[in-house]
């Protein structure tokens, strides 16, 4: 694939996806509800990553804090489930057993996550 091509794609990405970033490489989430969500990132990126791996992923979201600050939510998930395509993994993360210190930063990406979907329609790989 040409730069120009990835680019694209990832300017794409960053439109309807949620940045977050993964032992501090960038990755995306999406189909973010409050049991779970969906990362994936590029795979030569990080090391391994295997089923039942606890993730602490810090979420980018719009706006800035009081010290002016861009708003990051550290959330910690359990991988459930791995899909490896071409360029990127897709993983499975579950906030389940893990949400007694995520609840409220669960509630505010669940919040923009709907925002996205309403206001930019459905997600494209």
């Amino acid at each position: 694939m040409d730069k120009k091509s990835k680019d694209s794609r990832q300017a794409r990405r960053e439109k309807s996806f949620i940045m977050a970033y993964l032992k501090g490489e960038k990755s995306y989430i999406t189909d973010v509800s409050e049991q779970g969500c969906q990362v994936f990132y590029e795979k030569d990126r990080l090391g391994t990553i295997s089923k039942e791996d606890i993730l602490e992923l810090k979420v980018e979201l719009p706006g800035y804090d009081s010290k002016g600050n861009i708003n990051f939510f550290p959330i910690k998930g359990k991988v459930m489930w791995i899909e490896e395509m071409d360029d990127f993994l897709i993983l499975g993360v579950h906030f389940e057993e893990l949400k007694t210190g995520n609840s409220q930063a669960i509630k505010k990406i669940t919040a923009y996550w709907h925002f996205l979907n309403s206001t930019f329609g459905p997600r494209d790989l």
